[in-house]
């Protein structure tokens, strides 16, 4: 093969290289700074129903980026839940729903609790919302930082290499 054409073809790695290294680091920057995909999250219905002093179920769970709606119900005194760390609150009379929708956007566990004073054991009618750190979001990132990485890696090693004139002609 001439030195032309070796050359044009190490040129061409290098440029490929860079604009792998582009993307990888378009694709790190785009999700943080809200400029990739809309979030991917599901949507998560969860019916829960309050009476004498409990929800059923008391532990509901989903992963982070997911669209929440709750459904209050009751069948015995007018209930309500205020759901710790989202600062958000409905109530439910007897055969009758709330509702809340929300997004969540931050992992950890939640507590949620009866917000209407609805007998004796009010103070212990409490559930919890578990939210799961968004998973497949954190592989990708991984993944891009590696590729970066890598990018990076074969630059250092043979860069001079890739440059006309350098100590590789």
């Amino acid at each position: 093969m001439s030195t032309r054409v070796k050359a044009w073809l190490r040129r061409l790695a290098a440029a490929a290289f860079l604009a792998l290294t582009f993307a990888a680091l378009f694709g790190l920057i785009a999700p943080v700074a809200g400029l990739g995909a809309a979030s991917t999250g599901k949507t998560r219905v969860f019916q829960i129903d309050s009476e004498r002093f409990q929800y059923s179920p008391a532990r509901i769970k989903a992963n982070k980026g997911d669209h929440i709606y709750i459904r209050l119900t009751s069948s015995d005194v007018t209930h309500g839940l205020y759901l710790d760390g989202y600062e958000m609150k409905m109530d439910a009379e007897p055969a009758g729903m709330g509702q809340m929708h929300f997004i969540a956007d931050k992992a950890g566990v939640f507590r949620f609790r009866c917000s209407k004073t609805c007998g004796p054991f009010h103070p212990f009618m409490i559930g919890q919302l578990e939210v799961s750190p968004n998973s497949p979001y954190q592989a990708s990132i991984a993944l891009t930082l590696l590729a970066g990485l890598g990018a990076l890696g074969f630059v250092a090693l043979y860069g001079h290499k890739l440059i006309p004139g350098g100590q590789g002609e």
